[in-house]
């Protein structure tokens, strides 16, 4: 589906993925995009973790200092 419609931004959560088992953000990935996302800590329990696929060609940054502790959250500046 995203290859067909292809977004310029596609926002993901529940994503799962973990630093250190075999789901990092490095396998997830989807041909014609950048991913950000923000890892879902070991110690942190359920399903948590979001990502962010940016089309390749987008002038972005990753917002990082918008992260919160207490929230799985992650978010980007796309300029202009």
């Amino acid at each position: 589906l995203v290859i067909k419609i292809k977004p310029d931004v596609l926002a993901v959560t529940e994503t799962w993925l973990r630093p250190t088992k075999d789901t990092a953000s490095e396998s997830v990935t989807i041909p014609g995009y950048n991913f950000v996302g923000r890892d879902k800590p070991d110690s942190f329990t359920g399903a948590q973790g979001v990502g962010i696929y940016i089309k390749h060609g987008m002038n972005y940054t990753q917002r990082t200092d918008l992260e919160l502790p207490m929230l799985m959250n992650t978010g980007i500046q796309i300029n202009l």
